[in-house]
């Protein structure tokens, strides 16, 4: 299991931990875990539980950020026009010479 799917799990053992019965998660074609909507409650519960989600979450949090940005942006670029030139490139959208200065002027 990856660090990133461990984080979720322990998300969401932390917060069936807390006496929550169902904690569901969605996973995404693209890897990427979020947790469904749940019931609304009284104004009270509702604090308990961003209350709980927050302590829950604190360590999910910088893991799923880390994880989004590999996903949607594998090789890390720094600069978008590449990264955007890059994955044109690999889905033969655009010609292997076209740069991302071209991109940026078009």
């Amino acid at each position: 299991m990856s660090d990133y799917e461990n984080a979720w799990a322990s998300y969401k053992q932390c917060m069936l931990d807390k006496e929550y019965r169902e904690i569901l998660l969605i996973k995404y074609p693209n890897g990427m875990y979020d947790e469904a909507m749940h019931a609304k409650g009284t104004h009270e519960q509702e604090n308990k539980y961003d209350d709980d989600k927050a302590v829950c979450a604190a360590d999910l949090n910088l893991v799923n950020m880390v994880y989004g940005m590999q996903q949607g942006n594998p090789d890390l670029y720094s600069n978008i026009n590449e990264a955007i030139v890059d994955y044109l490139k690999k889905n033969h959208v655009v010609p292997k010479e076209y740069s991302a200065e071209q991109y940026a002027q078009e």
